[in-house]
């Protein structure tokens, strides 16, 4: 019972310790790359909350991948850096320059972003690999990466086709289905069906942008697999 509520006080002081420093990398980073956004009807208490709850979820998340990994020590710390800056950042960042247009989203704003990503990524993990204990290198052979003779095909078929697929497939059938999210973009056409839209997709530049994010969610996804020590199902 012990061991899990000092799990727990760790988690916690890993979500606080995440908030305050995406808060501080992002004010600094408003200031080096300075943007104006419209007010968007949501007050200071909400924001507030809303930042806790996404700190508390993508902590938990990370806190599981250090739980089960193999890694220890920098090599630790590198693959937390790296999924942090990706995921939290790089990706959003890119995907709202594509869509700046209808966004009307300031190019600042997107280097605002990943000034907040390196600050996060680089301070945050290496703490967080200290506070859980995980700095002391592990014991014993680690995984090795052997490419398959199907490994290129695959990588092929999952950028090309089906996160190309699922990203429209989510996007039509969830995003889509919000109105707030439909005026977001305004600007873009709307399809009658989804077969229409996956059509318009294909022979699209978003469709090129999307098969190189797939390749970096691939690419992004190898080391938290080979750090894993678990089942298929808890890696994926």
């Amino acid at each position: 019972m012990k061991t899990i509520f000092i799990a727990i006080g760790k988690l916690l002081l890993l979500s606080i310790m995440m908030q305050i420093i995406w808060s501080v990398g992002l004010g600094i980073g408003s200031q080096l790359f300075p943007f104006e956004l419209s007010a968007s009807g949501v007050d200071a208490g909400q924001l507030l909350l809303r930042m806790t709850v996404v700190c508390l979820i993508h902590t938990s998340l990370l806190y599981a991948l250090m739980y089960f990994s193999n890694w220890k020590g920098w090599k630790l710390v590198g693959l937390l850096a790296l999924e942090i800056f990706v995921v939290q950042f790089a990706l959003s960042a890119v995907e709202a320059v594509f869509f700046g247009e209808y966004l009307k989203m300031p190019v600042n704003l997107a280097w605002s972003m990943m000034f907040t990503g390196v600050v996060l990524a680089t301070i945050w993990s290496p703490l967080a690999v200290r506070i859980t204990g995980n700095w002391k290198e592990a014991d014993g052979k680690t995984g090795k990466f052997v490419p398959g003779k199907m490994f290129w095909l695959n990588i092929a078929i999952l950028s090309v086709v089906v996160y190309p697929f699922l990203y429209q497939l989510a996007g039509y059938f969830i995003a889509w289905r919000v109105p707030e999210v439909r005026a977001l973009y305004e600007g873009i056409e709307s399809q009658p069906n989804f077969i229409a839209q996956l059509g318009a997709f294909v022979f699209s530049e978003l469709h090129l942008l999307q098969i190189v994010r797939g390749l970096v969610w691939i690419a992004i996804a190898i080391p938290v697999m080979l750090a894993m020590r678990t089942g298929v199902w808890l890696k994926a």
